[in-house]
This record gives structure tokens, sequence and C-alpha cells, in this order.
């Protein structure tokens, strides 16, 4: 029998449909809304006509912070009539807000004005609500006008730490970052430009999940990469690889020294990020590392030790050690 045929003689369970709706109100009255959006997806999936579950889908998406996918479901609602108009329109006002969006709450406010047919209890709040979002449309220019000259400083600046200050003005919400992306993209591309503030910015979008793609350039190699898929260079694997190899052999001889060199690994990451350090060797690295940890410490040992201790080549030994020396003297931001 066609495995298609055997599905369609499932029959689904009685008023399952009904349960899933009671359980998910009951989850949304009592502010579970992650599971309260769970069951009403899933009784959706047997009936979309009922208004109250997709009303109730919106509210759970909105409280959970998914405002995007929340506005678009509550304006295809008003386009379809589906559920009360009102209650329907002040949520989705409350959305448009709670996003920003105050030129769009303005235009949607006045269109249905226009229409005169507004509830009289209503009235009031809504030419409230007008005259906030005319006021904060008035600000916004006067306020984005503000941030593109402070963003553009990151461009115009010849000193990294201001370079650095606008990435954190960004990252503490100083600044929109929103209307940034031209001039961080920019910036990330530019190879005047210091490595770690690139860094910088690439986990700042980490950070606010934004998932974007974007060209980085660093040491004359560019690398087109999505925020949404870049690693964690702390809990990245060959991170740890390197660590490792370095404990059993530094750790266990000098654990004050290892200490040094472990954090020196991750300034020389940091540096590269999102590049990985090529080859993909965790002994080559743990050998450089110990040999420029020895060298900093003016302790005296030769190059072909090291070499034989991880089991590499005198010549992979000096290209992890020259690499990382020059990485760690540009591994600070100047002051």
């Amino acid at each position: 029998m066609d495995n298609n045929d055997q599905f369609k003689n499932v029959i689904p369970f009685p008023n399952l449909q009904k349960r899933l709706l009671d359980k998910g109100m009951e989850a949304l009255q009592k502010k579970n809304f992650d599971e309260a959006l769970a069951l009403l997806q899933q009784a959706l999936e047997y009936d979309d006509s009922l208004d109250e579950v997709q009303f109730g889908i919106v509210i759970c998406l909105f409280e959970l912070g998914y405002l995007e996918e929340a506005k678009v479901n509550c304006s295809r609602m008003l386009k379809e009539d589906v559920g009360d108009y009102y209650d329907v329109l002040q949520l989705y006002l409350t959305i448009l807000v709670q996003l920003g969006n105050y030129e769009e709450v303005e235009s949607t406010i006045e269109a249905v004005l226009q229409e005169d047919k507004i509830p009289p209890q209503t009235v009031e709040n809504f030419y409230k609500l007008l005259d906030f979002s005319r006021k904060m449309t008035a600000d916004e220019d006067v306020i984005l006008e503000t941030q593109r000259v402070e963003v553009t400083r990151i461009i115009e600046s010849d000193s990294v730490q201001e370079q650095w200050n606008v990435v954190q003005a960004l990252r503490n919400e100083r600044l929109g970052i929103a209307y940034s992306f031209p001039i961080l993209d920019q910036y990330l591309l530019d190879e005047m430009k210091h490595p770690i503030v690139k860094t910088s910015i690439l986990q700042l979008l980490i950070e606010k999940d934004i998932f974007r793609e974007v060209s980085v350039e660093k040491f004359g190699k560019v690398l087109k990469v999505n925020t949404a898929e870049l690693y964690d260079m702390e809990t990245h694997a060959f991170t740890h690889q390197v660590i490792q190899v370095l404990d059993d052999t530094l750790g266990n001889e000098n654990p004050s020294l290892f200490e040094v060199a472990k954090e020196m690994w991750f300034r020389h990451l940091y540096v590269n990020y999102p590049f990985n350090s090529q080859p993909e060797n965790e002994a080559i690295w743990a050998a450089g590392l110990h040999k420029v940890g020895y060298d900093l410490h003016g302790i005296d040992i030769e190059a072909e030790e090291i070499a034989e201790l991880y089991k590499i080549t005198i010549q992979d030994l000096l290209f992890a050690s020259c690499r990382i020396k020059e990485i760690e003297e540009i591994s600070f931001i100047p002051m």
C-alpha cells in the first residue's frame, strides 16, 4: 500500500482541535506564550478559519518578541477582515509603535479616521496616538541625522579608539544600528581599518540577532559571510583543540606561562575573526604559541626542540610563531 494512502486513512482524535484551542487559550491566559503559540499553531492546521486562534497567535508572537512576524500576520488579518476589526487594529498599531514605525502608524490612523466609522469610545485614543506618532516622526528625522553624523566618525576618524567607541555606542543602543549598515559595511571592507574593530562590528551584529550577508577584509583577504552562520570563537572546536595540545606540553611544564599563551591565542583568534587560522593543525599553532611565550619571557630554547616536541617541521613552527607575533603587535586598541 502506498504511504500516502495509509495517511489518508488516519482519523484524528475526536475534538482534537477544540482541545488544542482550549489548552492554547489557557496557556495564553497564564502568559505561557511559547506553549500557547505551539498549541494554537497546531489548532490552526486543522481549521484556519478560527478568528480567535489567529488573534491568539499574533499576541504570542508579539509577547515573544517576534514583532515582524506579528506585524505581517496582523496586517493580513486586517486585509482579510479576520476577527474584530478594531481589536486587531489596536494590536497592529501597538506592534508598529514597538517597531518604531511611526510613519506607518500615522498613515494607518489617518486612513481609518477618513472612514468615519470608529467607535466613539476609541476615537480620542486614536487621535492621541496620531499626535504622538507625528511628534515621533518629526523628532526621528532630527535624531537620525544626528546618528548618521555620529556613525560616520567610524569611517572619517583616524583614531582607532574613536572608531571602537562608535561600535560601543551602537552596542549600548545610543545610536540606531539599522541606519548604520551601509557605513559598517564600508568599514568592514576597508583594508586600512583596524581588524579588532571589524571583529567588534561582527559580534555586535550577532549580539543584536541581525542576520545579514557582509564582506570582511582582513590582511589582504576578503571573506563573504552570513552573520547567522558565524561561529563562536570561544567555543569553536579548533580553538580548544589547540589549547588542549598546548596544555599537554606547556601546561605541565609551566602553568603560568600556559595561561599567558592561552590568552595570546584568544587574542589571535579575535583579531583574525571570522577567518580560520591556516593551516588548521592544532600542533602547529600550539607550538607557535609555546615558542612566542618563551621568546616574550626571555626563555632560551632551540626551535628544533619545540618542533620535535610537537612533531612538526621547523618551517611550520617559524610560520606560526611569526604570524602570532605579528597579530600580537596589533591585538590591543591604541589609546
